[in-house]
């Protein structure tokens, strides 16, 4: 009605000033606001009357950019708040210079660069240069800009020295002040010792809590952004040093402290994220952790152990060699059911025990992963997929009852083609894929009898690729090489005492082995050919060592296809850069004379012996894996 002055307008500031950091919307179809976005309008309409707008009302709307500043969006209220103190030339207070400090500092993103925090802190400096500045709110302007410097990286030596004359001021310091400079220090990866100094921070203030001179709690996050720094740096022990402070000495005296999981997995991930192998005391350090866990989380909810912790501490059990480790980690497995909510235990907890099955040396690995996969089978919390059938199977491969293990391996090929089938293609985790292929052909060659099965497995790969162009079907050269191995298998190799190709000393085969033996052969030939011959795959190391192992054991030593295959087959492994160690033993290994031997190694025959990959030209090893 036009009779609105800045007293009037100053009534409506002070409210919107109330909401804080609060937004809002007038409908539902309009932004979210909040005090600053509607101050700015307010102002301009003020202004617009063409009277003098005091430093109270603009300290009010300095005061809203402070409250609203925030790094997410790109809503810029320091930049606006600086602006405004720049409008206002000398009508611009101590006050003014607060709030436009608080605006940088809380505008600072966590981790990023520290150019806000930097800002605030040059406003820190003009306001100590003032000699009217109150003390308390120079303390105040102290722990907004430590505030700052807690979210940046790179800041950390800034903030140390704020926090150092925070200190020796008389207005007490807050607990909040040590958990900002202890931040700063913990994310700073420029400085070096900078996670000894957040040590040594957090040890004093846990040190000044503990002995009554500081009355606030202290936050979990200042424990926790210690303890990753620790593990970032492959610290464990002293990541679990400083988890069993916050735990055992500092939690039990405080009220609103509340640990969470994540603290407790950051550790016990730091033993083994290096995937190598651990010793007995680290495993010791995780059990410990996860037992307390166990024994704890219905007093504290919050560290109650999740699927992510058991996988860690099953993968311990794994990485450490331990001898009860298979026995042990099936405990593991009843413990996790027992805590677990349902639909938070998962396949992958199940599947990394059989893992451990298959990687182990127990004489039962293959029967107690059987027995996993039925208790999998029949479980309320889980169903196995393509990798828990892949996996059993790869303790089958290892399994010494081997005639026992392919049938089981064809058994449970079988199975999960049916369960796919039956779900009309839509159960992708059942759907079995390349190396679930692979690892039953592996597992049938080793019985002797089964080498045409595994050869028929490898051409139902090879057609259900080629129907589906599906890519988790896509053969790759094991499939081939486990069957050219096995066909090696079929006939006991004939030893020999020579390596004269004149002399002949092969016993006789039974016509029964004599027509397994040239089956094998063919079996063997065909697939090394068509590896060889493929427009996708090409032969590997492996490759080559096992075909002159199925040539020693399969042809006759004075054979002309005998020498003819072992020739060009070498010579062209020295085209493609394939001599391995394994190569050259097998092929050594075979029933050529020491002449043609030295002739294809290119050396003295007399020699042979001692040759090695290191003697040969760097050519012929350019692509083994290792060289």
């Amino acid at each position: 009605v036009g009779v609105a002055t800045e007293a009037s307008f100053q009534l409506v500031f002070r409210a919107l000033v109330q909401r804080g950091r609060m937004q809002w919307a007038y409908n539902h179809n309009s932004d979210y606001t909040c005090a600053a976005n509607e101050l700015e309008v307010l102002l301009e309409e003020l202004e617009d009357l063409e009277e003098p707008v005091s430093s109270e009302t603009y300290n009010m709307v300095l005061e809203s950019y402070g409250n609203c500043a925030n790094s997410r969006g790109n809503y810029r209220y320091a930049q606006k708040a600086e602006g405004l103190l720049q409008r206002m030339g000398d009508l611009a207070t101590t006050e003014s210079r607060l709030h436009v400090l608080r605006a940088f500092a809380w505008q600072q993103g966590n981790r990023d660069d520290a150019k806000y925090a930097r800002t605030a802190n040059d406003y820190l400096k003009q306001l100590e240069a003032q000699e009217d500045v109150d003390e308390v709110a120079l303390a105040q302007a102290y722990d907004w800009v430590l505030e700052g410097f807690s979210k940046a990286v790179g800041g950390a030596p800034q903030a140390d020295a704020i926090f150092s004359k925070r200190t020796k001021m008389s207005v007490p310091v807050p607990m909040a002040d040590y958990t900002n400079v202890i931040l700063a220090w913990a994310k700073d990866r420029q400085t070096e010792g900078s996670n000894i100094k957040a040590t040594v921070l957090l040890e004093r203030m846990t040190e000044l809590f503990l002995s009554g001179e500081l009355t606030e709690d202290p936050e979990h996050i200042a424990f926790s952004s210690v303890i990753s720094a620790w593990t970032e740096l492959d610290e464990p022990t002293k990541a679990e040093e400083l988890l069993w402070l916050m735990e055992k000495e500092v939690r039990p005296k405080t009220k609103t402290m509340q640990p969470s999981v994540y603290t407790y997995n950051n550790v016990c991930h730091a033993y083994i994220k290096d995937n190598s192998k651990i010793d007995t005391q680290s495993l010791k350090s995780i059990a410990k952790i996860v037992k307390y866990m166990e024994d704890n989380w219905n007093e504290q909810p919050l560290i109650k152990p999740d699927s992510y912790t058991y996988n860690t501490f099953i993968k311990a059990w794994n990485l450490s060699g331990n001898l009860q480790t298979v026995e042990q980690m099936e405990q593991v497995l009843d413990r996790m059911e027992a805590v677990l909510d349902s639909g938070k235990v998962t396949n992958k907890n199940f599947n990394m025990v059989l893992n451990a099955y298959a990687k182990s040396r127990e004489p039962d690995a293959a029967h107690m992963a059987l027995r996993l996969l039925d208790r999998m089978k029949t479980s309320q919390l889980v169903d196995p997929d393509t990798i828990t059938y892949t996996t059993v199977m790869e303790c089958l491969s290892k399994c010494p009852e081997t005639e026992f293990a392919a049938d089981k391996a064809l058994e449970l090929l079988a199975e999960i083609q049916a369960v796919y089938e039956k779900s009309t293609k839509q159960n992708t985790s059942m759907m079995p894929n390349s190396r679930t292929f692979s690892t039953a052909i592996l597992t049938i060659t080793k019985s002797p009898g089964r080498i045409r099965a595994a050869r028929e497995l490898l051409d139902q790969l090879i057609a259900l690729y080629k129907e589906t162009k599906e890519p988790s079907l896509r053969p790759t050269a094991h499939g081939y090489n486990y069957v050219i191995n096995g066909a090696s298998n079929v006939v006991a190799a004939v030893s020999r005492k020579k390596k004269n190709a004149d002399d002949d000393n092969d016993e006789p085969l039974s016509p029964i082995d004599e027509k397994r033996r040239i089956e094998a052969f063919k079996i063997a030939a065909r697939t090394y050919k068509e590896l060889r011959e493929h427009k996708e795959l090409k032969p590997d190391s492996y490759t080559y060592a096992f075909w002159f192992k199925a040539c020693n054991q399969l042809l006759p030593s004075t054979s002309e296809l005998y020498v003819k295959f072992m020739t060009l087959s070498f010579t062209q492994c020295c085209k493609e850069g394939m001599v391995s160690r394994e190569v050259l033993n097998r092929f050594r290994q075979g029933h050529l004379s020491y002449d043609q031997l030295g002739e294809l190694l290119e050396c003295d025959s007399r020699h042979v012996k001692r040759q090695t990959t290191d003697d040969m030209k760097p050519v012929w090893t350019r692509n083994v894996k290792g060289y």
